[in-house]
């Protein structure tokens, strides 16, 4: 499976194409340390994650599945 990452920096929409779930999070990580908006991980199936739950997990207060869904750690 192929996720796809976007972010938008104030010139333009930045995206990048990983083959991991662990790969397209710390993406998704980086791109929020570097200032980026609306950024988000879509997979080759057309499922996505953006928004709060999306940050939870750069954050570390939830876990991503393998179906970009987050996750309370137990």
């Amino acid at each position: 499976m192929y996720y796809f990452i976007k972010g938008r920096n104030p010139f333009a929409t930045i995206g990048k194409k990983v083959r991991h779930i662990h790969e397209a999070l710390e993406e998704a990580r980086y791109m929020v340390q570097r200032g980026m908006t609306n950024v988000s991980i879509q997979d080759n199936a057309g499922q996505s994650i953006d928004g709060y739950d999306l940050l939870a997990c750069v954050k570390g207060e939830k876990v991503l599945s393998d179906d970009l869904r987050a996750h309370y750690a137990s």
